[in-house]
């Protein structure tokens, strides 16, 4: 039995999946905040990194079904948050910021806060904002931003509707070739 119908449906669940995750990095906490709308896209590389490559599988009657979903090492810090005691060293979470500071979204959120900060700054000019956030990081940690959460709420409820409709239709579809069979 190669049940391609419950295939097909899981490829679309994941797939809409993903797009609901995008929806939620994008959409952030800061969504519609008088032009700092961004959520919590600074590059837009981690919801470019958001994948579930691998052609899904489930068990049933022997078979294995696993779905993963991989995304930029950054992507779990941002929705779990990062404890002041652990977490990378000094340096990854500088050179981190540095990049940061350096999208242009960013920039636009953060001129209110940072006077002088703008973009086309060297790496030496951004230090000067660069090193009391990271010091700040060390100290008091970073917050977590829970955005997994929301679009795995969504989405949840409905695979198990996706997976019954997918079933009933591969087994009819099998049903009627063993009747073709026993016909034939």
């Amino acid at each position: 039995m190669a049940f391609d119908k419950l295939v097909d449906a899981l490829n679309g669940f994941r797939k809409e999946y993903v797009k609901e995750l995008n929806l939620s990095l994008a959409g952030g906490s800061s969504a519609g905040s008088g032009g700092q709308g961004q959520g919590h896209t600074a590059s837009g590389k981690l919801g470019e990194s958001l994948r579930l490559d691998k052609q899904p599988k489930i068990k049933l009657f022997g078979q294995v079904y696993r779905m993963q979903i991989s995304m930029e090492g950054y992507g779990i810090i941002l929705d779990e948050g990062r404890d002041p005691t652990k977490g990378g060293g000094s340096g990854d979470v500088y050179k981190g910021i540095l990049q940061w500071l350096k999208y242009p979204n960013v920039v636009e959120r953060l001129k209110g806060r940072f006077k002088g900060l703008k973009l086309g700054m060297s790496d030496d000019e951004l230090s000067v904002f660069a090193r009391p956030i990271t010091n700040k990081i060390h100290r008091e940690g970073y917050k977590a931003k829970k955005w997994i959460k929301p679009a795995t709420n969504k989405m949840m409820p409905k695979i198990g509707n996706i997976v019954e409709t997918a079933l009933a239709e591969d087994i009819e579809i099998t049903f009627a070739e063993i009747k073709k069979l026993i016909e034939g």
